[in-house]
């Protein structure tokens, strides 16, 4: 029953038609239970971790960081060095031509008859190119995955930076607003200190204050220039390139739970899929250690000029053919039973590896949803109960200030604090988004883009 709850839950990730719905069919039981299984499957491989896909506008910036990433173009040449093992290791070795000539003849011979050309192929044992070339190419999958894993790293980070920009540009537009409600509170003030009815102290509280939100403003704008620096560096373009954000950027909910994350983290996983990679490479290796200690075989062809040799005493004949063979035994056995033990040992590491990933991916899961709920908690009470009271009590100050005079510095404190509160929020937001980051670069969620 726990099985099939899981089962049913990942389909119910995926956005596909719900499968569990599906009409009876005459398929026998066993049939319909591998395919839900297959279907629960593919829903957890296409399932969303967030409500909302990135903005359209970052989903370019990725495809262009791809492109343009120095740093992806090396592991995309170790690609391609490795594909072209492929074809070295499933040739043939190099045939072997011989030449001789014969010095000493009884009596004068014609002198192109007195030489012999052979040449000869080995051939190793059956299977045991294609087992060299499967070893091969797991090991090239192994290295795109590595690439796969370095493309995601590269999208967290230019999403990284994405979000820092945005967050900055965020907090730059809470300080101007500020800065124009004070000017407002200002013009207020001065009527009331030409009526009387409020003191220079006011006035002069005011104008401090602006000056506070005036140099805010001054760093928070030098503050944006090294993160547009830093993002367009990840995306190799000029550092002055200007980047594209939206309107607004929505927070995106968490959809799924931490088991939901470590599934989707296991399965899609760049590392653990080079290291089953790995994994399998080092079986065809060990299959090919294992057919290198069998006998090869050659196979060959001599021919024999008219007058080299013994030819000489055949006076009717022409040039003469000789069919070889030849078989190689592998007498030695303690070069390859070693081959095989390294390989066993290697395989049984690369075991212990994917194991230990393995763990590692659900520690961090596990982390990162915290994160994500921490700064959920954050949000809530900073949207929900801090900013509305102070609200409450900046209306209520007014409201006494213009009746009855009461402390101005009181206003302004609130003010200040009122501020403070909501760049809180805009930063918890963008905690937020930024511990969802985290979790869908660990559950490879944008392997989609990646070329």
């Amino acid at each position: 029953m726990k099985t099939y709850n899981k089962m049913k839950k990942a389909a119910q990730l995926s956005s596909k038609p719900c499968y569990w719905c599906l009409p009876k069919a005459s398929l026998p039981f066993g049939m319909m239970l591998v395919l839900l299984m297959v279907l629960s499957l593919e829903g957890v491989s296409n399932a969303q971790i967030a409500s909302e896909q990135v903005p359209e506008p970052l989903q370019e910036y990725f495809r262009e960081a791809v492109q343009n990433s120095p740093r992806l173009g090396i592991y995309q040449s170790r690609v391609e060095g490795q594909q072209s093992m492929v074809r070295q290791v499933g040739s043939l070795p190099d045939p072997e031509v011989n030449l001789g000539f014969f010095l000493n003849p009884a009596e004068d011979t014609q002198f192109l008859g007195r030489f012999s050309v052979s040449a000869m192929q080995m051939f190793p044992w059956f299977g045991t190119l294609s087992a060299a070339r499967q070893e091969q190419a797991s090991l090239t999958e192994a290295e795109q995955e590595q690439y796969r894993a370095a493309a995601l790293n590269l999208f967290g980070e230019v999403h990284q930076a994405w979000l820092t920009y945005a967050e900055g540009r965020a907090v730059l537009a809470l300080v101007e607003q500020e800065k124009e409600l004070l000017d407002n509170l200002e013009a207020q003030v001065r009527v009331r200190y030409e009526t009387a009815r409020a003191s220079q102290v006011d006035l002069l509280y005011v104008e401090l204050e602006r000056e506070r939100l005036l140099t805010q403003i001054e760093n928070l704008e030098d503050a944006l220039q090294p993160t547009q620096i830093r993002f367009n560096t990840l995306l190799n373009r000029p550092a002055n390139a200007d980047i594209t954000l939206p309107e607004t950027v929505s927070p995106r909910a968490l959809v799924v739970d931490t088991e939901d994350i470590m599934l989707l983290s296991r399965q899609q996983s760049p590392q653990i899929r080079s290291l089953e990679a790995g994994h399998a490479a080092m079986g065809s290796g060990l299959e090919r250690t294992r057919r290198s200690g069998y006998p090869e075989f050659g196979l060959g062809l001599e021919v024999m000029g008219r007058d080299f040799s013994t030819m000489t005493m055949m006076q009717n004949m022409n040039e003469g053919y000789i069919a070889m063979a030849t078989v190689r035994l592998p007498l030695w056995r303690g070069k390859y039973a070693g081959q095989r033990e390294e390989y066993e040992a290697r395989r049984r590491g690369i075991t212990y590896e994917i194991e230990a990933e393995q763990l590692e991916i659900d520690q961090n899961a596990e982390q990162l949803h915290s994160a994500y709920r921490e700064a959920e908690r954050e949000v809530a009470l900073v949207e929900e109960r801090i900013i509305p009271r102070l609200e409450r009590m900046y209306r209520l100050l007014l409201e006494t200030y213009g009746a009855a005079g009461a402390d101005f510095n009181e206003l302004i404190e609130i003010r200040r604090e009122l501020l403070a509160q909501r760049i809180q929020l805009t930063q918890n937001h963008y905690r937020q988004e930024r511990a969802l980051i985290d979790i869908e670069q660990q559950a490879g969620i944008h392997l989609n883009l990646i070329p």
